[in-house]
């Protein structure tokens, strides 16, 4: 008895005799495990977040840990997006959230430096925004409401946004709770949500303020400042005969046409906000409209283009995953040109086909008029008559510009092997 092994205590079962197999889970299979009950929690939170954004009329976007776009389309029903967010989760990705500030919205934020407010901005008195979000000791974000009258100015758009005040219009992407700051790493959390207290107008200490420091003006940075003529405009572009296409060019909607004129206007380097706006004004294929009408025609044509050049000015990717905007979006690095979307190379196929299809007419019209001034009986001592010299050389130079756009045209087709 003294050598017997002791068995387990009376009503329990034998460990060793049991018939479940006991399970060993390794420290990684552990770690991806309460990995992803963490970050199933996280998208949890981010979820109702991101329904609650919705609902107040906000864009909300996902983004990963570099801060890159997440293909979230938040746009589509609630279960389709959320059951994507739990994929993402199991995967062991990192999700978070912003929220885009449209080109057709008024909202913008004022990222101001907790300390920096204490000291320079509370003498303004209630300057603060009753919607407000705070990443720690490092930043609060005042969503506000600019407005009709005042207009944000272009050149505070792409500023740098780790300066101890900032305005964020649109095209910016903003870091909304419970994600944390890109910079600090705080967590941001709302001292009042929008669903609560709803962003308001500017106090007029802190509009006089941002107009002082030219984030703001009264004036209209469209109308007032008057768009350069067509005869102006002329010597800048003419160097690029693709935008001169594109002007000269009729395409199947004025969408189409608007799109391709800015893109080949960004891919010749052209960023001023005043020439884009005066090509698209005065594009003979236009449309349009005097008064008030082309005035608000202008200012949406304004926001949207400050869009895609804060987009490479080095924000995040702005291009939407419905496309709001009027104007394609390409998601390039600052200075890159924009990648071509079907559309535009379609259209600029349209072009290259329907040219070269009227320059092979004319070549075989030319043919014909010199066969028939070669069957012409002539004397032998007779010199060649000035016109069948003439069609000679006028035959010759269109061979040469056929083959010159025979070229062209295989060399856009080569561009992409993938187009179909």
């Amino acid at each position: 008895m003294h050598g017997r092994k002791a068995g387990p205590p009376l009503g329990l079962p034998d460990p060793e005799s049991s018939p479940h197999p006991r399970i060993n889970v390794g420290s990684e299979e552990l770690d991806h495990i309460i990995q992803a009950c963490k970050n199933l929690d996280d998208v949890t939170q981010l979820a109702q977040f991101a329904s609650s954004y919705k609902n107040v009329g906000w864009s909300p976007v996902a983004l990963d840990d570099t801060g890159a776009r997440l293909q979230v389309d938040f746009d589509q029903p609630q279960a389709t997006w959320s059951n994507l967010l739990i994929d993402l989760a199991l995967k062991k990705a990192r999700v978070s959230l912003a929220i885009r500030l449209e080109p057709d919205s008024r909202l913008f934020v004022l990222r101001v430096n907790p300390a920096f407010a204490q000291e320079f901005l509370d003498g303004l008195g209630d300057w603060r925004s009753p919607c407000t979000a705070r990443a720690g000791n490092s930043w609060e974000n005042h969503f506000l409401v600019l407005p009709q009258t005042w207009h944000l100015s272009p050149e505070s758009l792409g500023g740098d946004q780790n300066t101890p005040l900032s305005v964020l219009g649109p095209g910016r992407m903003i870091p909304v709770p419970p994600s944390p700051d890109p910079a600090s790493r705080e967590t941001w959390r709302w001292l009042n949500p929008p669903w609560q207290q709803p962003p308001r107008h500017p106090s007029s200490g802190l509009l006089l303020l941002l107009e002082e420091v030219g984030a703001i003006s009264r004036r209209n940075p469209t109308f007032d400042a008057g768009l350069p003529t067509w005869e102006h405009l002329y010597p800048n572009i003419c160097r690029s005969q693709e935008l001169l296409h594109a002007i000269m060019t009729p395409v199947a909607t004025r969408e189409l046409y608007y799109q391709t004129i800015l893109y080949e206007a960004l891919r010749a380097g052209f960023r001023d906000l005043g020439i884009l706006l005066g090509l698209l004004w005065h594009a003979p294929h236009g449309a349009t409209r005097p008064g008030l009408e082309g005035q608000q025609q202008l200012t949406q044509w304004a926001q949207e283009i400050q869009w895609l050049l804060s987009a490479e000015s080095g924000s995040p990717p702005l291009a939407p995953v419905t496309g709001t905007a009027s104007f394609p979006l390409w998601e390039k690095p600052a200075g890159a040109a924009p990648a071509a979307n079907p559309e535009n190379l379609w259209g600029e196929l349209d072009f290259l086909a329907g040219l070269t299809e009227e320059l092979e007419k004319r070549v075989e019209d030319l043919e014909r008029q010199q066969l028939a001034a070669d069957s012409e009986p002539q004397s032998g001592s007779a010199p060649p008559q000035p016109e069948r010299a003439s069609t000679s050389l006028t035959l010759r130079k269109s061979r040469e510009e056929l083959e010159e756009l025979r070229r062209a045209l295989e060399a856009f087709l080569s561009k992409d092997q993938e187009s179909p």
